[in-house]
């Protein structure tokens, strides 16, 4: 095996963190309140987004390589709901929790582990495919946990990402949000 292998370790661990760390800079901005509220009665928050993101990461990636990645006891249903004694301290250590497990398999991870077959809910996937799986699902939920934060804060939110280039598109009409 070459270096592709080995890059693709370490841009997929990067792209990772990257994922992490705009979704902490998001939680970062709003208020433990606003962790608990969505947007309507059928709509996630921001703390069950962070739980189920734990559950599956924890689930998942737990001895990645020799076990199920849908643990017996992982109960995907119950990451839905905040439970009593559920507190933003209980779910911070839990989304910790599932990041270092990720992050912790990632690191182990060699470059003829790739092409290694592991079991995750019952579907053989190559390590390649399950990494792929989940840079899409945290994709997913880091976006929705950034589109949240940043309704919660409104005119107060600071941006994750590089200001606008004031050289834009000149045809592009520009929308102002006011505050």
């Amino acid at each position: 095996m070459g270096n592709v292998e080995q890059e693709y370790l370490k841009q997929s661990g990067g792209e990772l963190r990257r994922l992490k760390n705009l979704a902490d800079q998001a939680i970062d901005q709003v208020s433990v309140a606003n962790l608990y509220t969505s947007l309507d009665e059928n709509g996630n928050c921001i703390a069950v987004l962070m739980k189920h993101v734990a559950g599956f990461l924890e689930s998942h990636w737990t001895d990645f390589l020799d076990s199920n990645g849908g643990k017996p006891d992982w109960r995907r249903e119950r990451e839905f709901f905040i439970e009593e004694g559920e507190s933003s301290e209980v779910i911070l250590a839990k989304w910790e929790r599932g990041w270092r497990a990720l992050f912790g398999a990632i690191h182990s991870l060699r470059q003829d582990d790739l092409l290694r077959r592991v079991s995750i809910g019952g579907r053989s996937l190559t390590v390649l495919r399950a990494i792929q799986l989940s840079l899409s699902h945290l994709a997913q939920h880091v976006g929705q946990i950034v589109f949240l934060a940043k309704h919660m804060k409104g005119c107060d939110w600071k941006p994750l990402s590089s200001p606008l280039s004031e050289a834009a598109d000149s045809t592009a009409v520009l929308v102002e949000q006011e505050c």
